[in-house]
């Protein structure tokens, strides 16, 4: 799945989704998309590896993007998300989607969920440049 990025205007003042408010993507660009995420409003969040990627992907609000290949990835699942209030449904590879506290120790740079991640990534980043 690819999105490309419509607008990065700073987020409102306290929101989680953009720490500092500067933006970390660009205006016309295309990102892949490792897992949605849907809150209990409804809203969309994509987790991209974004313009600061370091090891592991950004929450980003769905309304910034524009899907230009909806096509899913093989590893996503379905799954009833209990990663806070945040989130309600998402698709997520399994290991994220089975482990409540996959994505902070990805970003706590634990070793082996940041394994986990390179192995999904990697997974996705071939299924993309395999489509046509």
């Amino acid at each position: 799945m690819k999105v490309v990025c419509l607008r990065n205007r700073e987020t409102p003042e306290g929101d989680p989704m953009e720490p500092g408010g500067g933006p970390r993507v660009t205006v016309g660009a295309e990102y892949l998309v490792y897992a949605v995420a849907w809150d209990s409003s409804g809203k969309t969040v994509y987790y991209l590896c974004d313009d600061l990627y370091s090891y592991y992907p950004f929450p980003h609000f769905g309304e910034w993007f524009s899907v230009t290949d909806g096509r899913l990835p093989s590893a996503w699942i379905l799954a009833q998300s209990d990663f806070g209030a945040r989130c309600a449904y998402g698709l997520y590879a399994a290991e994220w989607a089975g482990d409540r506290y996959f994505y902070d120790r990805v970003s706590d740079a634990e070793p082996a969920a940041t394994g986990a991640w390179f192995g999904i990534k990697e997974q996705i980043d071939a299924e993309v440049a395999s489509s046509p």
